[in-house]
């Protein structure tokens, strides 16, 4: 299971950026330690930095390329499908297949640690 170092949950949006920044949907930033999954089944550790209904910002040792599958596991929720958008080192961007709904992103926001 997920577990969440510290949660300073605020909106942001962000407009007339030319880096990979490019999501419109306002972006919660977070901390949470979790679980990534490659296509291939290979699990690594990962640290979601931002979630917002369209995708998801995290670091990860994997290394992956643009528009590789993986699943990334959220606290609250369960491993979820994303497809990788663009990376730079080992930070990754990635969107929801499919989007998940504003009610899952605060889920997520306001996990405390405790199992369903």
């Amino acid at each position: 299971m997920a577990s969440i170092i510290q949660i300073k949950a605020r909106s942001a949006r962000r407009s007339g950026s030319v880096n990979p920044d490019r999501r419109s949907e306002d972006r919660s930033f977070i901390a949470i330690w979790t679980h990534l999954r490659t296509r291939d089944r290979r699990t690594y550790p990962a640290r979601i930095t931002n979630i917002s209904t369209g995708g998801l910002k995290l670091f990860t040792p994997a290394k992956l390329i643009d528009y590789a599958e993986i699943e990334v596991e959220l606290p609250a929720i369960g491993w979820k499908y994303l497809l990788t958008v663009w990376h730079q080192g080992d930070e990754i961007g990635a969107e929801f297949e499919p989007t998940l709904a504003p009610d899952a992103v605060e889920r997520v926001l306001s996990y405390n640690g405790k199992t369903n």
